[in-house]
């Protein structure tokens, strides 16, 4: 959607977690439906790298080290720990939130 930006981009992936849906106890062997909430909250991915096109159209998201490797998932997703899940529930919920639009 054109003039959103990376943040709302991010928080979007996020909410792949529940929907399609993301089983934590059962984890797929590859992430379809939900490959970009995977990538935003793999292990071992230490830097994210955004840019958006002059009218907002792309968004372009570049991840380091790379993840969302097939068959790998049980290893580099994890659930969200309960000290910080109302963190996590007010970063979605903040300005600019999918819901809001």
């Amino acid at each position: 959607r054109p003039g959103k930006s990376a943040r709302y981009a991010v928080r979007t992936w996020h909410l792949e977690m529940e929907k399609p849906g993301w089983d934590f106890a059962n984890p797929p062997q590859h992430t379809k439906g939900c490959g970009h909430f995977t990538a935003v909250v793999w292990k071992g991915t230490t830097h994210v790298g955004m840019a958006t096109s002059e009218d907002g159209c792309f968004l372009l998201a570049n991840y380091y080290p790379p993840g969302n490797f097939v068959g790998m998932a049980a290893q580099n997703v994890f659930p969200i720990l309960d000290s910080m899940r109302a963190r996590y529930e007010a970063i979605l919920a903040g300005p600019n939130a999918p819901g809001q639009l």
